[in-house]
């Protein structure tokens, strides 16, 4: 597994802190969310892992938790992540070849890591695992229970076909990527990855109008 290639590793000061430090930093992120990297940070927060010491500790659970009495910080958090795209409008450039390749990670996984993400804080969640996440942060006004399970469901296939494509990479003797040769995957993987894009922009266009009109406290 290589290391992240910004920084963002526990070796590095900014990211070795004790549990009381994280608390205090976060805070601090969400007081005023637009300086110092504070949204960045504050989802790496999120997603991160104890490495040393107690491996139970949830340093995002005393801060975090409670996002959604910090209006600013919230609405802030849902804009941050629908900002990245699911691209079926490139997908459909891929698949009539005037492109060659998808990256399955940055133009489908990842929006759906992102929503769920903030799903989850928005129920006061800790959750880790990107399903889990979509399962708490349900039936909600933003999130309703049928745009959570078709993410899910998308999310699953799209992992498959993912492992799929490294497994068939490293049997080939290369290294795993996730940039996937359309021409290489059969025209039922083709059409898979075209709903599932579109499932995905489907739901992040209706979370995006949704959050322009309704109030935060009825997310």
């Amino acid at each position: 597994m290589p290391s992240d290639t910004n920084g963002a590793v526990a070796a590095t000061p900014r990211f070795c802190r004790t549990e009381r430090e994280w608390l205090e930093a976060a805070s601090a992120w969400i007081a005023d969310p637009l300086t110092n990297q504070a949204m960045m940070m504050a989802s790496l927060l999120i997603d991160a892992r104890p490495a040393w010491g107690d491996l139970a500790l949830q340093p995002v659970a005393g801060v975090y938790q409670h996002l959604s009495e910090h209006p600013r910080a919230f609405r802030l958090m849902l804009r941050e992540s629908l900002t990245t795209k699911a691209r079926i409008r490139s997908l459909r450039d891929v698949i009539s070849l005037r492109g060659g390749t998808f990256d399955i990670k940055s133009h489908a996984l990842v929006p759906i890591v992102n929503i769920a993400r903030w799903a989850a804080l928005a129920r006061g969640s800790t959750k880790l695992q990107t399903r889990s996440r979509l399962a708490a942060g349900s039936d909600s006004a933003v999130l309703p229970d049928d745009s959570a399970q078709v993410l899910a469901e998308v999310f699953s296939v799209l992992m498959r076909l993912r492992l799929e494509h490294q497994v068939a990479q490293m049997n080939a003797g290369r290294g795993p990527t996730d940039i996937i040769a359309i021409r290489s995957i059969s025209p039922l993987s083709r059409s898979l990855l075209e709903q599932s894009v579109r499932e995905i922009a489907a739901v992040q266009r209706r979370m995006s109008n949704l959050a322009t009109y309704l109030d935060g406290s009825e997310w």
